[in-house]
């Protein structure tokens, strides 16, 4: 372990502990097994939560605070990060479902974090937008209105349309919009509208019961077919349109945004790639390995990453699912701090049971390695 350097790049485990707690804790682990052992910790995020403070470990740059909105309307705080390149705005900040006191996805708004990138937009033409963790299903309509883009009724009035209201809309202008480069990091591939898009999918995390389901599902039908008369852009049955509450398909009928999956954008920005090149393995985990490990999800993209430099992945998780294919997942090990189905519970210390699972692999690999 001495030589080569050994790569720390988790991601959260859900409910318990963020990315950065488990790398340092990993960290702490090897250290104390191999005093000598050279680490490098690089916390990962695919979009989601905590996707701004992986960057910032990462990258050079600072954050900067902005009064915004809520996806309720009410004031609050939210905060981006300026790298030398482009800036960095997680969508959860503002309008996250940790922040949002009413949880109601036909009246909640994503206006919140187009008032984020407008303020970017005075420091950098470059805008990489956190899809994950959003409360609303508005199609990125608040966004839009934010950015210069009109959105009328059937009396002519200018409206910033919520996911119950999108029926409303009878005409859109671009004319204004905002001109910006746009990349969303978006890890589903679910389409805008019907069975497998945003409202069936992820409205009901959001608080929507299955009437509300339907009737935000035919709004977003009306907005796709307003945006294919009046942009000229048919996002309804995009790939991955569905990502954030039709967010993803709304950026990119009014901005031409880029989609890409988002572990990609933070380990190409964060040069992972490079650091591949003198590792001698990399240590990943979250919250729960599954199968759904392995479609397109943070650990995914790193084992792809890593397998084209012949690069070992070592997993250490909260929880390993009956049935999980260890082979498939591409990670050359994987180990679990409990059992499956372990309730989560505020009694237990989850840096403690991190750490002694990580102290137990490591010593494992010393005495394999002697």
């Amino acid at each position: 372990m001495e030589n080569k350097q050994i790569l720390i790049c988790p991601d959260s485990f859900k409910g318990t502990l963020t990315a950065e707690e488990v790398a340092d804790t990993i960290e702490k682990a090897i250290k104390d097994v191999s005093p000598a052992a050279n680490t490098r910790v690089l916390p990962i995020a695919d979009g989601g939560e905590g996707t701004l403070e992986c960057f910032r470990r990462a990258l050079t740059g600072r954050l900067i605070s902005v009064r915004t909105r809520n996806s309720n309307f009410r004031p609050c705080t939210a905060e981006y990060l300026l790298s030398p390149v482009c800036a960095i705005v997680e969508s959860a900040k503002a309008i996250g479902l940790a922040s949002t006191e009413f949880k109601n996805p036909a009246k909640t708004t994503s206006y919140g974090v187009g008032v984020i990138i407008d303020d970017a937009l005075m420091r950098t033409k470059d805008i990489v937008l956190a899809l994950g963790g959003s409360s609303t299903n508005d199609g990125g309509a608040g966004i839009a209105a934010a950015l210069g883009v009109k959105f009328f009724d059937k009396s002519g009035e200018t409206f910033i349309p919520t996911g119950g209201t999108l029926k409303n809309i009878e005409k859109i202008d671009v004319k204004n919009a905002r001109n910006f480069n746009l990349t969303c990091m978006c890890d589903v591939d679910n389409p805008l509208c019907g069975e497998t898009g945003a409202s069936y999918v992820f409205a009901p995390q959001k608080g929507a019961d299955y009437m509300m389901v339907k009737d935000l599902d035919d709004g977003l039908k009306h907005y796709a077919s307003v945006i294919k008369r009046d942009v000229g852009v048919d996002v309804e049955n995009l790939k991955g349109g569905g990502a954030a509450g039709g967010i993803a398909a709304g950026m990119v009928a009014f901005f031409n945004a880029k989609l890409t999956s988002g572990i990609d954008v933070m380990l190409d920005g964060t040069g992972f790639d490079s650091l591949l090149k003198d590792a001698a393995f990399v240590v990943t985990g979250e919250g729960k390995l599954d199968n759904q490990t392995l479609d397109g999800k943070a650990i995914s993209g790193l084992t792809r990453h890593a397998k084209k430099f012949g690069v070992p992945v070592i997993a250490i998780c909260g929880q390993i699912a009956m049935g999980f294919d260890l082979e498939k997942s591409g990670l050359a090990l994987a180990t679990a701090t409990s059992p499956e189905n372990t309730p989560l519970l505020p009694s237990r210390n989850y840096k403690q049971e991190l750490y002694d699972a990580a102290v137990k692999l490591f010593k494992n690999l010393l005495e394999k390695k002697s």
